[in-house]
């Protein structure tokens, strides 16, 4: 019996931490999703097969949630919008920007990646390749290309500041990328705060931020029927 206990106070030692930071992070009330949701990623990120199909909905979430802290701690005035569904560019049904943050050194247009493992790419290449050990390999779209649209969605809404978007592409930590791209912005979680506190020219102003913020936010309130109606599109273009 004294096993349970220890084991039991072993366990939540762990997760009481995780969950006060949890409940405390702006993460946690803009997007509303549970603890346990969230951190179902924590334990499942780097799982393939069956495990990974059961969880692929909400592996992707921590990830985010790891991003959305890294953002938070970035030094200068900055504001954070996740999960973002606009109008898609030249088409009828919506995107999803994963983060947007609207910062005194530009708007950063953020896609999030939690592939671990050996990533394989090229920056025009229409796939990109997760390989799990030698023989074991899952493709999918090449992010820039999804990130590509993304803005484009995005000059649509914010016409005004098309200059100050910056796309870029944020792999998990436990990634490891074949090469390095000068055209566009593909970083580790680990590189993201000090590559954006290198960016030290102030183009946005308080007001300008607010504003920004302001047009978007209701992009943010989506509804259940576009979730689902994003997801099926998503599902469908990585079987394709």
């Amino acid at each position: 019996m004294w096993l349970y206990w220890i084991l039991l106070g072993l366990i939540a030692l762990f997760i009481i931490p995780l969950y006060i930071r949890y409940r405390l992070s702006g993460y946690s009330k803009q997007s509303k999703h549970s603890f346990f949701l969230v951190h179902t990623g924590l334990f499942f990120i780097d799982s393939t097969g069956f495990i990974k199909s059961l969880f692929q909905k909400y592996i992707w979430l921590y990830h985010e949630y790891l991003l959305y802290n890294v953002l938070s701690g970035i030094p200068g005035y900055g504001k954070i919008l996740i999960n973002l569904y606009l109008p898609q560019w030249k088409n009828v049904t919506d995107t999803e920007i994963d983060l947007l943050f609207v910062h005194e050194s530009g708007i950063y247009c953020i896609e999030a990646k939690d592939y671990g493992w050996y990533i394989l790419w090229k920056e025009n290449d229409q796939k990109w390749m997760q390989m799990f050990w030698k023989r074991n390999k899952f493709p999918f779209h090449n992010p820039i290309h999804q990130n590509y649209s993304h803005v484009k969605s995005l000059e649509e809404v914010i016409p005004k500041y098309i200059s100050n978007i910056v796309p870029v592409v944020v792999f998990s930590n436990k990634s490891t990328l074949n090469i390095t791209c000068p055209n566009n912005i593909v970083l580790q979680k680990y590189q993201l705060k000090k590559w954006i506190k290198k960016r030290q020219n102030n183009i946005l102003s308080k007001e300008e931020i607010n504003t920004i913020i302001w047009i978007l936010s209701p992009y943010q309130n989506y509804n259940k029927a576009q979730e689902k109606l994003h997801n099926q599109e998503v599902q469908i273009q990585q079987n394709s």
